[in-house]
């Protein structure tokens, strides 16, 4: 009978009834500086007006009020700026370790020595995410955007040069992943992508769609197209499934291929678009700014509105269950999404699924949300 229920009632009531959750992986910011410019990144975008760099003592305090709720495994030393440039990053890791939490970053991998290679080995520093979308040399140097000693042989070699210090050390860790940006003049580099960055040490290939929010409509490509006409998600359906197609051709257990996430489920024959969507980051991946600014998700650092609070200002526990948080919950359980969230890619996380998909039988193929929950103090 609970299925003959509609989505949004279901999603309603499950949601009352479950309790409060904290975050389970917290994204902190360490600096928000940066080497390079990035052509769709803030910095490359003329967006950066302002430079904080994390005070350690910060970070820690930030780390361990969130700790204490008991839900925390992993902490993500990353935002705006390029976590290498920390002088604090081999120290904050180290905190982090200390509560057995997993740490991971993102980086670009250009200024990366093999003393700080052998420092992210020994502390079994868990995953480094290399942002990396071509393996040619021109396209590189027109995406990511920096002085002259910073090119694509660089960020290469020194990925080489991070998967041999593993292997002299015997160490699984960091697992080195690449993390792409897709754009729809680089989806036929897939299979070239695949072969050198297998060559270099890479264990996986992580795509990600192009974020347009911010960036200028008359920043354009090197043949005069509009860089927001670069993002992929306005293809057709078929040609979305021809390049998950390639995406799979190409992965393997040696090295995965990750396709977006919403592309996860075009090659299925009963996608999960019915019923009522959310996303994993509203509920347990917050994101803290170098400044203490506290947002739901990475994906939302360009629109202010979506601004829950500030670390510095408010307690932790006051911003997570903070009217500002549930309504924004709320919109989510009910099934009426704000403009930002209701376009994001990362909102394919299955909360309540509709009556179609309980009736064909398909429910155990699809992952369901556990933990929703408004996060009122009552709870």
């Amino acid at each position: 009978m609970w299925y003959l229920l509609p989505a949004r009632m279901r999603s309603i009531i499950k949601a009352l009834f479950n309790p409060t959750i904290y975050p389970t992986v917290l994204q902190i910011e360490p600096t928000n500086r940066c080497n390079l410019k990035c052509i769709m990144c803030p910095h490359g975008c003329e967006k950066m007006t302002e430079y904080h760099d994390l005070e350690i003592t910060r970070f820690k305090e930030i780390v361990d009020e969130i700790y204490k709720y008991g839900f925390l495994r992993g902490v993500h030393i990353q935002g705006l700026g390029e976590p290498l440039l920390y002088r604090n990053l081999i120290e904050a890791i180290g905190h982090c370790k200390k509560r057995n939490l997993e740490t991971y970053f993102n980086t670009n991998l250009t200024i990366l020595t093999r003393d700080l290679a052998e420092e992210l080995v020994e502390i079994q520093h868990n995953k480094i995410a290399v942002s990396l979308d071509t393996v040619s040399s021109n396209t590189y140097k027109w995406i990511r955007r920096g002085g002259k000693a910073y090119d694509l042989e660089r960020v290469l070699n020194n990925m080489k040069m991070l998967a041999e210090v593993k292997r002299e050390k015997n160490s699984k860790y960091p697992i080195i992943a690449v993390h792409a940006i897709l754009f729809r003049s680089t989806i036929e580099e897939i299979p070239d992508m695949a072969k050198v960055l297998k060559e270099h040490g890479a264990e996986m290939l992580c795509y990600q769609h192009l974020i347009t929010e911010g960036i200028p409509e008359q920043k354009k490509t090197p043949d005069g197209r509009r860089l927001i006409d670069e993002c992929v998600t306005k293809l057709s359906l078929e040609e979305k499934k021809e390049i998950l197609s390639i995406m799979r051709s190409f992965s393997s257990q040696e090295f995965e291929i990750v396709p977006p996430h919403d592309f996860e489920w075009l090659d299925k024959t009963l996608p999960p678009l019915e019923g009522i969507l959310t996303c994993l980051d509203l509920w347990e991946r917050p994101t803290i700014l170098a400044n203490g600014d506290f947002m739901p998700c990475c994906y939302a650092l360009g629109y202010k509105h979506l601004h829950m609070g500030n670390i510095y200002r408010d307690s932790f526990i006051d911003i997570w269950l903070s009217k500002r948080y549930r309504n924004l919950r709320w919109q989510h359980i009910s099934g009426r999404l704000n403009e930002v969230c209701a376009n994001c890619s990362q909102l394919y996380q299955v909360f309540q699924p509709s009556v179609k998909l309980y009736l064909s039988g398909e429910l155990k193929r699809y992952r369901f949300y556990p933990n929703p929950f408004f996060g009122n103090r009552s709870n």
